[in-house]
């Protein structure tokens, strides 16, 4: 489905990875051998994707669309770089992460590498404002990331804390993406605050099916395509489905599960109860009215902005975040 998806961008979308990997080239073996490595494995490259159509919603995607498109690619790599230090991960897309390969102060500085790489590809586009909501991004992912750890460390985690984790640590990426591809386009201003809108949107959908993995996708051996299972619990990370259960059941019933919480008490066992009282609870069907609330919005967005084979893609791309599998 994502080449379908890309249809409308095939040139564009080769021309933002040729400029990607020309961006990274160090001659320093460790980095020379961390980014082949990391280039074997960049996903899907959904965000990318979604800044390229939103620029050619607007009109032709041009060298800066192309080059903006690398940066944030870049700076979604950085992060992950570092996330995976601070979560003590060590699998990334049913890969070992960098830090579990090469060890902490090589991810970190690795990550620092790929940040600093952001903004010396961006400066190219010479669209200061693009610069600057960059700075402000960067800045979002770090207090979503502060905002989650000391959620983490609260005894009754709420649904409007997580909501604003979310969209910090992913939704605003997101809701980057749509907006700069629009103003590389220079859409006029309310097309470009509906796209930032349609970003956002679109971007809570993404994070909450990813939080929905943990709950109901195992292999035999008890994983989830490309992290363990109920990895987030066990890093302190509690997500809506543990959240709404935690909320609407009986306080005598919670109890014993917030003791676990506060003590941080993750065994297999308690994982296991934790999980199988979320789903009992009905936590995964309240995500999943959630994230039918959101395609909503992204929809009637969408309806507003001019019919093209770009906006078409970008509706078949809210459906293939909410259906994903992996």
């Amino acid at each position: 489905m994502i080449d379908l998806i890309r249809r409308p961008i095939e040139k564009e979308f080769l021309l933002y990875q040729q400029t990607y990997k020309k961006a990274l080239e160090p001659d320093n073996p460790i980095l020379s051998q961390v980014v082949q490595y990391l280039n074997g494995s960049l996903g899907k490259e959904i965000r990318p994707t979604i800044l390229l159509l939103s620029s050619a919603v607007f009109g032709p995607v041009g060298k800066n669309a192309i080059t903006i498109a690398a940066a944030l690619q870049i700076l979604h790599s950085a992060s992950l770089l570092h996330d995976d230090v601070v979560d003590e991960t060590y699998q990334r897309r049913s890969k070992n992460s960098i830090n579990a390969i090469w060890k902490n102060k090589v991810a970190i500085l690795s990550g620092d590498y790929y940040l600093s790489k952001v903004i010396e590809i961006a400066a190219q586009s010479g669209q200061l404002d693009i610069i600057a909501d960059i700075g402000k991004l960067g800045a979002n992912l770090a207090d979503g990331e502060l905002a989650q750890l000391h959620a983490s460390q609260q005894q009754k985690p709420s649904e409007a804390s997580y909501f604003n984790i979310i969209n910090k640590k992913t939704a605003q990426l997101f809701a980057f993406c749509a907006k700069a591809g629009a103003m590389t386009s220079s859409a006029k201003p309310e097309d470009v605050r509906r796209m930032a809108l349609f970003g956002e949107y679109l971007g809570m959908i993404f994070q909450l099916k990813d939080d929905s993995f943990d709950y109901i996708l195992q292999d035999k051996a008890g994983n989830t395509p490309g992290k363990p299972i109920a990895n987030d619990l066990r890093e302190g990370k509690v997500t809506l489905p543990l959240i709404y259960a935690l909320e609407q059941s009986d306080p005598k019933k919670v109890k014993p599960f917030r003791d676990i919480l506060a003590n941080g008490h993750f065994t297999k066992h308690n994982v296991r109860r934790m999980y199988k009282f979320a789903i009992s609870s009905g936590g995964l069907e309240y995500l999943s009215k959630k994230m039918d609330e959101y395609k909503e919005k992204a929809l009637l967005i969408l309806s507003e902005i001019p019919k093209s084979e770009a906006r078409e893609s970008l509706r078949l791309c809210l459906e293939y975040v909410a259906n994903r599998s992996v």
